[in-house]
């Protein structure tokens, strides 16, 4: 290998280590979406209630101003870009709320009601319908939620 090249490629290796180990790294996580790193229930939970709380703890703080909540209602409740394969009772208005420095979003009075020939919830994430503080949205078709709801 010629000379000029090895130290070229030195020189490259320092300064990308500078930049690594100086912190450029953490600027990075900004560009990245938000993923969902935990959640209750848990994908392909069993028998659980009806009423269950519903909550999605994101890896970034979220905007929460730009969170419509009645659209993200709407959207679960009508399958408008999401599905579900149970419905919301319709007479109870969810509720929404953000908790952990806006990165835990927790919904509760959500009553979901089997279809007679499936029991299991499962909601997906639409285009823009959840977006962390640098305008970045979750991807679309996340599963938010998949889970069986208990017999009556």
């Amino acid at each position: 290998m010629n000379k000029n090249i090895y130290l070229f490629l030195t020189f490259t290796l320092l300064i990308l280590t500078f930049a690594v180990t100086s912190g450029c790294g953490k600027y990075m996580a900004q560009y990245s979406a938000p993923t969902i790193i935990s959640r209750n229930p848990v994908i392909g939970a069993g028998n659980v209630a009806s009423g269950e709380p519903l909550w999605l703890k994101f890896s970034k703080t979220m905007d929460t101003s730009g969170t419509s909540f009645d659209q993200f209602m709407t959207k679960m409740k009508f399958g408008d870009n999401m599905t579900a394969t149970a419905t919301i009772y319709p007479e109870l208005t969810p509720e929404a709320s953000w908790a952990e420095n806006d990165s835990k979003l927790i919904i509760t009075n959500i009553f979901f009601l089997g279809t007679p020939t499936s029991n299991e919830v499962q909601i997906i994430s639409s285009k823009e319908a959840l977006m962390d503080v640098n305008g970045l949205y979750i991807p679309e078709n996340t599963v938010l939620w998949s889970y069986t709801v208990e017999s009556d």
